[in-house]
């Protein structure tokens, strides 16, 4: 087994986050994720602007990398 350092797992394609949605499709797939996990979720107050630019980008990083 190759041996990896902590330090190398920063270089890992996959832990960046840096891979946004580029294609109709994945934009499309990512733009019903969003409103599907709005529309489910359980809240007492609607998100601030700021805050849902913030979940939005959140989901979008997350997801991107999958």
């Amino acid at each position: 087994m190759a041996k990896i350092g902590i330090n190398n797992l920063t270089y890992a394609r996959f832990m960046g986050l840096m891979c946004p949605a580029s294609t109709p499709r994945s934009k499309s797939l990512l733009n019903d994720l969003f409103d599907t996990l709005i529309k489910i979720e359980q809240r007492q107050r609607a998100r601030k602007p700021n805050d849902m630019a913030a979940f939005r980008t959140g989901v979008s990083l997350i997801t991107d990398n999958l």
